[in-house]
């Protein structure tokens, strides 16, 4: 059976049970290598088929909805094809239709997985990560961060092409809280001594780049050819190298740490040293996410410092931020720089495959934005080695932030500074 004819059946019938019949014999024939999937070459169509036969119908779902807008969009007479957000949306809506009808579908999975893998350790820009102690496998609900669904399902088989020592398989989808859609899929759990350095990433990135080029299975014919894999996999390897960072499930960082203003200040042998402290408005007033600030003067012999202290729960638990206050007196402004580019950014994102803007300060403390379903979702980062906050009210994190700055320069005035 061709992918064709999977098309006509799904345009003509819906998502009947003939239609969901005729969808399984089509994965079981990818599955059992009578027939190649469009696009993907041999170790791309293992990937494909290690995960799973969801992602193989979600695939076979989203090219569907490809062909089908853009024969719809040039029977209206359009010239081109259709924008990548309007296909983006078209896979979006077919996939869940389909997943719905497949009982491969859950509407309410995160108490699910909480009660049945344990609860959530880790929440990142694509993925959020459930796992209990002794199991052998983390679930995770993943997003796209892609410009459709189609680059979204075909990066999780290029994983699985690329890193079969960590394979995701498909499970199910569903919507989170937020109203994205996700895909649900298990991982094995990997419990490392350390994070891989820099040189470290760089290396197996490079080896997978020469052993992709060196592939005996690799046809002069198709190097050559209408439509060649391998280039967009070496360009996904290269765009890797430079972002990718390898987080251990429960590791501990090998690597120097970056030492910040207040740690270098607080560090000097010989001297006195007091701080004070003065908290900000209580937390109920903002909606930041469990984040409070707390404005502290330190006292030098010859010179005062001050700092906002940025904390995630509490000012003697978990991560927090030491922000010196030139340093806040920049972020404000990068703060109000961001805001206005907001808008534009989200009309940008169907421009390209992923777009995220974001300021970093001289202590490496981030705020900013990535774009996301035509919505942007801003976040914090406190420093390198914790996990990304996600920010649902941007606008009274920055009232926290100016309110900091209001706080020091009312201290300052005070002092005669």
């Amino acid at each position: 059976m061709k992918i064709e004819q999977i098309y006509e059946v799904i345009a003509k019938e819906g998502f009947t049970a003939l239609t969901l019949q005729t969808i399984d014999n089509y994965i079981k024939e990818i599955q059992d290598g009578t027939e190649d999937f469009p696009r993907f070459n041999l170790s791309e169509h293992a990937g494909l088929c290690t995960a799973g036969a969801p992602l193989i119908g979600a695939s076979i779902i989203a090219s569907y909805a490809t062909a089908s807008i853009t024969s719809s969009s040039h029977a209206e007479g359009c010239e081109g094809s259709p924008a990548n957000w309007q296909i983006d949306e078209c896979q979006e809506k077919l996939i869940e239709q389909w997943a719905r009808a497949a009982n491969l579908w859950e509407d309410d999975s995160e108490q699910i997985l909480i009660s049945e893998f344990g609860p959530m350790i880790a929440q990142g820009a694509e993925a959020k990560v459930y796992y209990a102690d002794g199991n052998t496998s983390v679930v995770k609900e993943r997003t796209s961060i892609y410009s459709t669904w189609q680059k979204a399902l075909d990066a999780i088989a290029l994983h699985n092409c690329l890193f079969p020592e960590t394979p995701m398989t498909v499970i199910g989808f569903t919507r989170d809280s937020d109203g994205l859609m996700r895909i649900v899929l298990t991982q094995p759990y990997v419990n490392c001594e350390r994070l891989a350095t820099k040189n470290e990433i760089d290396e197996m990135v490079m080896a997978k780049v020469q052993s992709l080029l060196v592939d005996k299975k690799i046809k002069l014919n198709r190097i050559m050819g209408k439509k060649v894999n391998l280039f967009k996999n070496c360009m996904f390897l290269l765009l890797l190298s430079l972002s990718m960072s390898i987080y251990a499930q429960n590791g501990q960082v090998s690597e120097r740490r970056i030492t910040t203003k207040y740690e270098e200040f607080i560090s000097q042998s010989g001297t006195f040293i007091k701080f004070t402290d003065i908290l900000l408005p209580p937390i109920d007033q903002y909606h930041t996410d469990g984040i409070s600030g707390v404005v502290r003067t330190v006292w030098g012999q010859d010179k005062n410092y001050y700092f906002l202290i940025l904390t995630k729960s509490s000012l003697f638990e978990g991560p927090r931020a030491m922000i010196e206050y030139s340093d806040l007196l920049e972020l404000n402004k990068a703060f109000a720089r961001l805001l206005n580019e907001v808008d534009e950014d989200v009309r940008l994102r169907t421009e390209y495959n992923y777009l995220e803007n974001k300021y970093v300060t001289n202590d490496h403390f981030k705020l900013g934005y990535y774009i996301e379903k035509k919505k942007a979702k801003w976040f914090v980062q406190f420093d390198p080695y914790t996990e990304v906050t996600r920010i649902s009210y941007q606008e009274d994190l920055c009232q926290l932030l100016q309110n900091a700055q209001e706080s020091i320069e009312k201290i300052m005035a005070r002092e005669g500074k």
